[in-house]
């Protein structure tokens, strides 16, 4: 699978080493996540430990992963490997009563966000490879495209998974060339006007940006120059980075919706997946990272209350 296109990367390890918290009013109750095989779940939690329910099946070839929590609806990825090559095209659900439907049918959508009022989408497309080359906005239905993020003329760069502000004024995330590091920058959902955000420390080639509610904060996925993965907290005002102790190739899925932690995912590998949580929490304040027990074989999740 090309998880590139996506959200996702590197190897499972241990939670040996992890210190159980319990949870806090704050943390969620209920989460959408992708599954090993495919499908999309509800995941509701008591405390630290999960319960898991279908919503949308995967199976065969066809795998989808969320995107954005829009109060009970769900954005989400839909990756289809076809006789004819790959296609990506993108959905939404219901978070309650699992209702679905793709909103795209052209094989080239890989990633979609929503603006708060529901009155536009912002895909981000993809080249014949699967990779994330630009970032389109359309109205409510589809329509009126206008490019806000284009791929550059004459190199290779790919764009990360993406994340919008809570007032739905910014989309932010990373552009990746062929070589070097990534460049961080802000979009602004009207104008389409970049505003680059400088972290003190480097970040190396960035996969996936989720951004908090109040739009201060970003909380990166990057690979790092000994391809280990890191998450690591950005100021947007300062670009200063705080690493997370992660326990190891874990991304950043989303934020909670209070802004007070971070959702963690296993990261998307080609094997089969251990009986450890794969999701977790890391507090924003205090750095520390707990896992939600229940969730082995889940992947790339977004809250929803």
């Amino acid at each position: 699978m090309r998880v590139r296109a996506r959200v996702l990367l590197a190897a499972a390890t241990t939670l040996a080493a992890l210190v159980v918290a319990p949870a806090r009013a704050a943390d969620p109750t209920v989460l959408v996540s992708s599954r090993y095989d495919g499908s999309l779940v509800r995941v509701t939690l008591v405390g630290r430990v999960a319960t898991v329910e279908e919503l949308v099946p995967g199976g065969g070839d066809i795998f989808h992963a969320p995107t954005q929590a829009i109060g009970t609806r769900i954005a989400y990825a839909i990756w289809n490997e076809t006789r004819t090559g790959d296609r990506y095209d993108v959905g939404l659900a219901d978070a309650t009563t699992g209702d679905h439907r793709t909103v795209t049918a052209d094989g080239h959508s890989g990633f979609l966000l929503v603006s708060p009022d529901g009155r536009f989408r912002y895909v981000m497309k993809t080249d014949r490879e699967g990779f994330l080359v630009s970032l389109v906005r359309t109205d409510a239905a589809g329509r009126y495209p206008r490019t806000l993020v284009n791929k550059p003329r004459y190199s290779v760069a790919e764009l990360s998974g993406a994340g919008l502000t809570g007032d739905g004024s910014t989309i932010y995330l990373a552009q990746t060339p062929a070589t070097g590091t990534s460049t961080l920058f802000g979009v602004d959902t009207v104008s389409g006007a970049t505003r680059p955000v400088r972290p003190n420390a480097p970040l190396g080639r960035v996969h996936n940006v989720v951004v908090s509610p109040d739009g201060r904060t970003l909380a990166v996925s990057y690979q790092a120059a000994d391809d280990s993965v890191h998450v690591a907290l950005v100021t947007v005002a300062t670009g200063a980075v705080r690493e997370l102790l992660t326990y190891g190739g874990q991304t950043a899925s989303a934020f909670s919706r209070d802004g007070t932690a971070v959702v963690l995912s296993a990261p998307f590998v080609p094997v089969v997946l251990g009986p450890e949580p794969g999701l977790a929490l890391a507090d924003v304040a205090t750095g520390v990272v707990t896992p939600i027990a229940g969730t082995g074989g889940l992947l790339q999740a977004v809250p929803v209350q």
